[in-house]
């Protein structure tokens, strides 16, 4: 391994920055695939498994004529809801009331509020699992995805759940009215229905979009335990402890917020893609991604048949650090051990930088406290340099009119835009450093900086913490497996630390870059700059052990390839 990242056993090679870019290239390509959510599963699949296909007419009869049905004007819409749930057999139970709307955009004083709870029996009198999603629309928009597809999931479970053996526990379907207006039917039945004192769990079902996978965004306090579950038992999963992050940073609440606030347990999905149709009248029938519904109902399906072989009672209270790896497995850790995994990167690192300083005497290394200084100082310049960069392309841009609605019609040539510019920054840094930019003293700067950022955010922004925590322990890993190596040359294990840990930091970072667009589209571009600046910063030391000649014919390249991207992003936008 360690030869086949340096074949040459020399730094005149080209070979380390472009497999770091490749491999980059792939992770993205591989992350953008992997994002769309799963292929609708055909009506004639197992009657246990969810499916959109069988759901589908139960959709087109709520959502096919395209009918807004906002808070206090939506009794023959809330009367279609209950037809389909009284056609299974289902007995409906209204909770009526009254408030005034906390949107402030509405002009109303208050407004009527019809909560429907719907009980599929149980095996036990154990406390119920509530499945939650909203009737009630905003008035310019029929709300096919916001939330007709958490609503038409609901439906279709219930179809799937009367016609199999008793679960454990009750089940209660909580359709909410005015969620729209402030989450008003929530809040209404958490103070007045007696059920919401009864609950062991709730799942909540959302959209910020037509299209995407549906996402775990969010969980209520010491639910390690229901990580677990989703990830034992979801296809194809997407969460993360850090999308509840950036979602506080957002003027974006749900009815989860109000359970979550009366102390119930459980987690929250949506999905968010194409968000420039939330709220909008393309919110319609045609639009919404059949996938995402089929994606919505069997999360949902899946979790609730794992809750229901749960002791919920006996769980206990821990909170979890959790991401997916591309949709692929869920990793997670409980809160507490963030710090002491972080602690332990940054001693590994010192040690291995330690233990490389007693060799460097036997090899060819300007060694000068000087060059020392230049190389660390490249890593601040280079830092502070491609954070300036992206906000002058976002100046640029803005100035243009690309980013005039903060959501383009084509963004990815934008974006990638972001990351080119960076790396072209990085290889003049070099090219302009010469010989002078150590290997060693970049890289032990640069991974005592993400060390650093493990520690801070496992003290104050957890759920983010795994960014840094991965990539500084795969980096260790990498330094231990090095010093196993002693046959290998200087320059041998150099390519393999520097590159194994740029490689670790885009597996890590790269594939939240579409959640971020989605999220938040092109509105918060210092955060893309400084996601940018933080990640393209690996590749220093990479860039270390790449001759100078290089730099410059690579720099080039990649400044053209940037020349493109904006081109690009000028004209399909």
């Amino acid at each position: 391994m360690l030869r086949l990242l340096n074949p040459q056993n020399s730094t005149d090679t080209s070979f380390p920055i472009i497999l770091v870019l490749v491999i980059w290239s792939l992770i993205t390509w591989l992350s953008i695939d992997r994002y769309q959510p799963p292929p609708v599963i055909p009506a004639t699949a197992d009657i246990s498994v969810f499916s959109a296909a069988r759901a589908e007419a139960i959709f087109q009869r709520l959502y096919e004529d395209a009918t807004p049905h906002p808070a206090g004007k939506n009794a023959s819409f809330r009367q279609k809801v209950i037809d389909e749930f009284q056609k299974l057999g289902y007995q409906v139970e209204l909770h009526q009331s009254q408030a005034k709307p906390r949107n402030r955009r509405s002009t109303l004083e208050t407004v009527p509020l019809t909560n429907l709870l719907v009980r599929l029996v149980g095996k036990t009198d154990a406390p119920p699992v509530i499945l939650s999603a909203h009737f009630d629309s905003v008035p310019g928009a029929a709300g096919a995805a916001d939330d007709g597809a958490g609503l038409t999931a609901l439906i279709e479970i219930a179809r799937m759940l009367r016609d199999e053996p008793p679960l454990e526990r009750d089940v209660v379907f909580l359709i909410t009215d005015g969620e729209e207006l402030g989450m008003l039917g929530a809040q209404k039945f958490v103070e007045e229905h007696p059920l919401a004192s009864e609950a062991a769990v709730v799942i909540n079902l959302e959209a910020r979009g037509t299209t995407g996978p549906s996402i775990l965004f969010e969980t209520s306090s010491d639910s390690q335990w229901l990580i677990e579950a989703f990830a034992n038992s979801a296809r194809r999963p997407y969460a993360s402890s850090l999308f509840y992050e950036i979602y506080k940073l957002l003027p974006n609440d749900t009815d989860f917020t109000i359970f979550k606030g009366h102390g119930l347990k459980g987690c929250n999905f949506a999905f968010i893609g194409d968000v420039k149709n939330y709220h909008t009248v393309n919110d319609n029938f045609k639009n919404l991604d059949r996938r995402s519904l089929q994606h919505h109902g069997e999360n949902t399906l899946n979790l609730l048949r794992a809750i229901m072989k749960q002791d919920i009672e006996a769980q206990k209270a821990t909170t979890a650090v959790y991401f997916d790896l591309i949709g692929f497995r869920i990793f997670r850790w409980p809160e507490s051990m963030s710090i002491w995994m972080s602690l332990l990167g940054c001693l590994c690192l010192i040690s291995f930088y330690r233990w490389s300083g007693q060799h460097e005497g036997s090899v060819e290394v300007v060694n000068h406290l000087g060059n020392r200084f230049v190389s660390l100082g490249a890593i601040f310049v280079g830092v502070i340099a491609v954070t300036l960069a992206g906000l002058l392309l976002d100046y640029g841009l803005r100035w243009d009119g690309v980013f005039e609605n903060g959501m383009p019609d084509q963004p990815f040539p934008i974006q990638a835009s972001f990351w080119l510019l960076g790396i072209s920054i990085l290889l003049a840094l070099g090219r302009w450093a010469g010989t002078r930019l150590q290997w060693q003293a970049s890289w032990l700067g640069v991974w005592l900086v993400w060390s650093c950022l493990a520690i801070l955010t496992s003290l104050t922004v957890t759920g983010a913490s795994y960014l840094f925590i991965v990539p500084v322990l795969i980096i260790s890993l990498a330094t231990v497996v090095s010093r196993l190596n002693e046959s290998s040359g200087y320059f041998q294990r150099a390519t393999f630390v520097s590159c194994v840990g740029a490689m670790a930091a885009g597996l890590i970072w790269l594939p939240i870059e579409r959640l971020f667009y989605d999220a938040v589209g092109f509105r918060m571009n210092l955060l893309l700059a400084v996601r940018v600046a933080i990640t393209t910063s690996v590749l220093i030391p990479v860039i270390a052990v790449t001759s100078n000649r290089q730099r410059t014919r690579l720099g080039l390249l990649t400044f053209l390839g940037w020349i493109v991207l904006i081109l690009w992003g000028v004209w399909a936008n």
